[in-house]
């Protein structure tokens, strides 16, 4: 078993195999074990409003062989869905983690920011997508969740688009990357540029991170925060502890490196990294803040 289904199966032990998991796909007839059934997920999505359910969009869609990403029990837009879809839940969290206090603000899910100056093939700007922003007053939160993504490799490579609309020159981002070159339609960086040895295994996603500072860069907004947040199933926090280190010290690694200091130091972006736990009670996800941690 490999440690991505490991930590599945660690969620799925949360709910004590109550019946409500084994998704049968529409086409092939596949079973997915570590997904909701069916029936189950239908009810979560029937809970959503119209407006959400066009937001979460692809998250809530199947094809013939595969079911819809939302459905499995370690889904991080899942899991942000119900953590944050409560009010009184997400000023807690706002509280806790940054101090804010702001029940009038503007809260988004699945908000598009978008990096000016890139486009696409058909002239159309490129977005980031951060899984949640809120906004109050003088300030923009942007809230980047995750599950899987700690147990995959992250390549350091940008879309050619990127390199032709002046990312790497800073042009329009001021994202000046430097020691990016073009290499067969990739725009390829060295990895030292945000603290990292050639051929050292990422644990964070930093192409997205650098997406995601620039859209929040481009807001109007003058003080912005960027959170990634890492939901865990609770008593399992040991077996994946090597994971979790290496994610701390990755994240520490990418934050001091002198080109992410000086461009976050430049346009007011405080980057966090926070642990949530998850456990269960009388069938329900409960929700606890483990560690926060500010660059």
């Amino acid at each position: 078993m490999g440690r991505k289904e490991e930590f599945d199966c660690a969620f799925r032990k949360l709910y004590e195999n109550d019946g409500r998991f084994s998704y049968v796909t529409k086409g092939k007839d596949l079973i997915y074990l570590n997904y909701f059934s069916r029936d189950e997920f239908d009810q979560f999505r029937a809970n959503m409003d119209e407006q959400l359910q066009k937001r979460f969009g692809k998250e809530l869609s199947e094809s013939e062989s595969t079911p819809p990403k939302m459905a499995s029990v370690a889904s991080s837009s899942r899991l942000t869905y119900l953590f944050f879809r409560d009010e009184e839940r997400r000023m807690s969290f706002l509280k806790t983690t940054l101090g804010v206090i702001a029940p009038n603000g503007n809260f988004v899910f699945e908000d598009d920011l978008p990096i000016k100056g890139v486009k696409d093939r058909n002239g159309n700007e490129i977005c980031a997508h951060p899984d949640a922003t809120y906004t109050v007053e003088n300030r923009i939160i942007g809230v980047e969740s995750k599950c899987h993504e700690p147990f995959d490799y992250h390549a350091l490579e940008w879309s050619k688009q990127y390199l032709k609309n002046g990312l790497c020159e800073g042009k329009y981002s001021s994202f000046d990357i430097p020691e990016a070159e073009d290499k067969g339609g990739k725009v390829c960086v060295n990895p030292s540029v945000f603290g990292f040895q050639k051929g050292e295994r990422r644990f964070l996603d930093v192409k997205q991170f650098v997406c995601h500072s620039i859209g929040l860069a481009a807001k109007v907004e003058k003080k912005r925060d960027l959170i990634y947040l890492y939901f865990v199933p609770k008593g399992a926090e040991t077996n994946f502890s090597d994971v979790y280190n290496n994610l701390k010290e990755q994240f520490k690694k990418l934050c001091n490196s002198d080109y992410v200091k000086n461009y976050c130091k430049k346009n007011d972006i405080t980057p966090h990294l926070v642990f949530v736990l998850v456990s269960i009670k009388n069938g329900q996800e409960q929700f606890e803040i483990k560690e926060n941690l500010s660059a």
